[in-house]
């Protein structure tokens, strides 16, 4: 970790790619911090309420920002409409204070049916 952390600070730009596929299941359950199923912590173990594109000051996906979003259900993540359908959600996280993603937590997949599977990019600079 502390190398990384010197490779950011050195760095004028860094960014990292997650990627979420899921079926029957719920991104938020509500729009409260204890409602989020699916989230990523940052390198001081915060809990990310923004997917990677998404915006970082509040809530959501990458789709939320431009209402490409399939779900009606909050309209945040396309990880929200639990139809039982694949769906996505994916995009870079860019704000070097919470980089680099140090772990993911899926949620709402104890049914059968119900399944979440992560990408995580590598951490990418530019010095």
């Amino acid at each position: 970790m502390a190398q990384m952390l010197s490779v950011i600070n050195a760095s004028t730009s860094c960014k990292q790619y997650l990627k979420v596929r899921c079926i029957g299941t719920y991104f938020f359950g509500s729009l409260t911090e204890a409602g989020h199923n699916i989230y990523w912590s940052s390198r001081d173990g915060e809990r990310m309420l923004y997917w990677g594109g998404g915006n970082p000051n509040g809530w959501g996906c990458a789709c939320a920002l431009d209402n490409t979003c399939v779900s009606s259900n909050l309209g945040l993540c396309n990880c929200n409409t639990n139809d039982g359908n694949w769906r996505e959600d994916e995009g870079y996280v860019t704000d070097t204070s919470k980089l680099p993603v140090s772990q993911l937590h899926g949620g709402d997949t104890g049914s059968s049916g119900e399944e979440i599977h992560f990408t995580v990019g590598p951490l990418e600079c530019v010095l």
